[in-house]
């Protein structure tokens, strides 16, 4: 596959249009043979009618010769000139519909979008190329016929003449080739291209196709890519490491301040007993702001550790299935002192179906909900809490009469560290919420607001029924 052979000129997809040609001068030379056949018929007859008779009789003479003219000329007419004309008459037919052929052949063959090449089956050599792949490669028709593979290939492994050929083989053998290759055009510049190589039947030949695209934007995007990927995946190892160290934070934190809050704890509620019960009122009230003051700080705690567990998704839950009435009558029991318990009206739906839950993990959430609905409301104003189906869902639902919340605060209310404005001075790091909403969200739930200032607030958390809707997440 030298590419330097004896030329050859492109494929046509058939016969050439100079064969009608030669069968009518093969024509004109039978009917040529049939004069001079006629000639000599004519004059050997003349000569016997001399040698029988003697001398020659010209009407004996021109008698016969009218006779063979009669009997030779209808004889050339249907067994000759006929089936000539006829045959004529179908090979012009043929040769028009030929180079109709093969003028819509070159038009579709120039007009395609790829780059194609025609390879010779048995050496591999370019026999023709399209319009598209002069102006890929910039060289004319004639000198990519003149050209190697590999003069049209980077030339450097795997893109190498060995290759290429290997390649040409395989199709020849009638196995499909479709791969990547890299390309050179006349002025070096080297460029991808897909190239869909297999065997086929051209002019009733047989020959290598072989249709290629350029494929270099696609490159460059994958490229691009996979860079891309390369640093998502390096920013994620450093997440994965900033949440690591976090969660050391968070437990060293909790660990160190827990430890003389404890004490604390244990000191305040003891003194606060001994001074109540020596009658000093005054100092038992101080110690109980000290007890106060340390389960808040207490709470505060256990948020920043328990929202940096849920952020890093390293919070294990113990799912098991739960009874939702049950579980809001436990909540309701123990929240808040019993002037606060007696505020909170409790109605849940007949049949409710169980959830697959982490009773603790929700039990807080709820809980969340309530003390917020306690605390911004008119201490006089009932809390109700309602539990009903969905849709193949459970919604809890805690309903205050308290300031409400602005409309332009609401979508802001579940993140991390917000407090809303309006009417809200109670203390905390603005966790609550937001660690309600990362529970749920563990559970597969969701939760919503509804608001209006002056009115009233109600907040949900919908939860997925076990075996249906949203899939469950694994404990």
């Amino acid at each position: 596959m030298s590419g330097r052979e004896e030329d050859t000129p492109p494929i046509r997809p058939g016969r050439t249009a100079t064969e009608g040609f030669a069968t009518l001068r093969v024509g004109r030379l039978l009917l040529t043979l049939a004069a001079v056949i006629f000639l000599v018929e004519f004059s050997i007859m003349l000569a016997i009618h001399s040698f029988l008779f003697g001398l020659p009789d010209p009407l004996g003479a021109l008698l016969d010769g009218g006779i063979l003219i009669i009997v030779l000329i209808p004889t050339l007419y249907v067994v000759v000139y006929r089936p000539f004309r006829s045959e004529m008459a179908e090979r012009l037919q043929a040769e028009q519909a030929l180079r109709a052929s093969e003028a819509n052949y070159r038009a579709i063959f120039d007009a395609a979008n790829d780059a194609i090449f025609v390879h010779d089956a048995n050496t591999g050599r370019i026999l023709d190329v399209n319009r598209k792949m002069t102006e890929l490669y910039g060289y004319t028709a004639e000198e990519a016929r003149d050209r190697t593979v590999e003069e049209l290939s980077a030339g450097e492994p795997p893109f190498t003449q060995e290759e290429a050929l290997r390649r040409l083989r395989r199709a020849a053998e009638g196995q499909p080739q479709l791969f990547e290759w890299l390309a050179r055009d006349r002025w070096g510049r080297t460029f991808w291209v897909e190239v869909n190589l297999r065997r086929a039947t051209i002019g009733g030949q047989d020959r290598l196709l072989a249709i290629v695209r350029d494929v270099g934007e696609r490159k460059r995007a994958e490229q691009e890519r996979d860079r891309l990927l390369a640093e998502l995946r390096q920013a994620n190892e450093k997440l994965v490491e900033l949440a690591r160290q976090r969660e050391d934070y968070a437990r060293m934190i909790s660990h160190d301040l827990r430890s003389p809050l404890t004490s604390i704890l244990g000191s305040a509620a003891m003194l606060q007993r001994r001074l109540a019960g020596q009658g000093q009122e005054r100092e038992a009230r101080m110690a109980g702001l000290v007890l106060t003051s340390a389960r808040r700080l207490d709470s505060m705690i256990q948020e920043l550790v328990e929202s940096t567990r849920l952020e890093s998704g390293i919070l294990e839950l113990h799912k098991e299935l739960a009874d939702p009435c049950g579980l809001l009558r436990e909540v309701v029991q123990g929240v808040g002192t019993p002037e606060d318990r007696g505020r909170i009206q409790l109605e849940c739906a007949e049949g409710l179906p169980e959830l697959l839950v982490d009773r603790e993990r929700l039990e807080r959430a709820v809980v969340n909900l309530i003390t917020n609905a306690l605390k911004y409301s008119p201490p006089t104003s009932p809390v109700v809490v309602k539990a009903e189906r969905t849709d193949g869902e459970v919604q809890i639902s805690v309903s205050d009469r308290g300031v409400g919340i602005a409309p332009e605060e609401l979508p802001h209310i579940f993140d991390r560290f917000y407090r809303a404005a309006a009417g809200r001075k109670g203390q905390g790091l603005g966790l609550g919420l937001y660690i309600t909403r990362l529970m749920v969200e563990a559970h597969g739930g969701r939760v919503g607001v509804e608001s209006r200032l002056g009115e009233g607030s109600t907040f949900r958390i919908t939860l997925p029924i076990h075996g249906e809707g949203i899939a469950e997440h694994a404990a």
